[in-house]
């Protein structure tokens, strides 16, 4: 996202090509001396100001401070990513075996009644003295 490069892509995205003024903003600002907390401050105050990522930054202006102060580590930060989704995936997991083994004992149960209906009617019952069985237990 820095200046002279992908300046294509930069042109089909407004927030990229923003965020590429936002950033090459903050180091322009240390090259000028001032220090990292004082750059980004600046930086903030001025690209709302000027338009640039306002509403993001007017609504998240601490929460992009702390992010730009933090070091950021992509190691860190993908075995976090990565640590959620095995997470997601095991919580989806349960999910979905709760609602197999649900319709599995839906279908035993039934299975089960069909076999002890037809049980009894080849035992010589008539239809309403299964019928009654039935009803006497529910």
């Amino acid at each position: 996202v820095n200046p002279g490069f992908n300046e294509d892509l930069k042109q089909k995205s407004v927030d990229l090509n923003q965020y590429s003024i936002f950033t090459n903003r903050v180091q322009e600002n240390i090259d000028k001396g001032l220090l990292l907390v004082n750059a980004i401050k600046e930086t903030i105050r001025w690209s709302i100001e000027q338009g640039i990522l306002s509403s993001y930054l007017t609504k998240h202006e601490s929460e992009v401070e702390n992010m730009l102060y933090t070091e950021w580590n992509w190691d860190d930060a993908k075995e976090i990513w990565q640590e959620e989704a095995r997470e997601d995936g095991v919580i989806e997991g349960l999910e979905r075996g709760r609602k197999q083994g649900h319709k599995e004992g839906q279908i035993k149960g039934l299975k089960e009644g069909i076999d002890k209906v037809l049980s009894l009617i080849k035992s010589g019952l008539s239809i309403e003295e299964v019928e009654k069985i039935i009803s006497d237990k529910q």
